[in-house]
């Protein structure tokens, strides 16, 4: 007797869901404009925006690559503060959770 297996179809976001997901990442873009760290400013948007690898973003900066993941988790905490501080998600951290995790390979 052979079975069938059929694939559950991936459901898609809904048309709310997609305007709350670019509403949130336009506060954080925003935020992250308004940081006064130049460097931090830089680091996030080259990493989440622009996706770049962190040895091309260490160089740039002039960053040590075994110093990058304290220095971005840094610059994400003066990101969180600012956001509070300035009520830019009243007072959460929903915004923050649009930007990606990214696993790097290197």
């Amino acid at each position: 007797m052979e079975m069938a297996y059929t694939l559950e179809p991936e459901l898609e976001p809904s048309p709310e869901t997609l305007l709350l997901e670019a509403e949130h990442m336009g506060m954080v873009r925003s935020a992250v404009a308004a940081l006064g760290n130049l460097r931090d400013r830089h680091l996030l948007w080259r990493y989440y925006v622009q996706e770049e690898p962190k040895s091309a973003i260490c160089t740039a900066l002039g960053l040590d690559p075994r110093r990058f993941d304290k220095v971005l988790h840094r610059a994400r905490s003066r990101l969180r503060e600012h956001m509070l501080r300035t009520g830019v998600v009243g007072g959460t951290s929903a915004a923050l959770e649009t930007l990606p995790i990214k696993a790097d390979a290197e």
